[in-house]
């Protein structure tokens, strides 16, 4: 858990990392606390472990300034 999340990419709001049991696994995947981006994309952040899925969050393009 060493890599810090960086702040959502649409609203700004603080990320945090959660898990759902896969069978024997966890899946882990990070979400917004405030727009809850992850849950219409889960898919794209999912990972099976803790760092993997901070990596993926924090690796998303940032959006454009218009």
């Amino acid at each position: 858990m060493a890599e810090k999340l960086l702040p959502c990419p649409f609203c700004g709001g603080e990320a945090s990392v959660h898990h759902e049991q896969r069978g024997e696994r966890k899946r882990y995947f990070v979400s917004c606390e405030k727009c809850l981006l992850t849950y219409s994309a889960a898919a794209w952040f999912a990972r099976w472990n803790y760092d993997e899925a901070a990596a993926a969050w924090n690796r998303r393009t940032e959006p454009k300034e218009d």
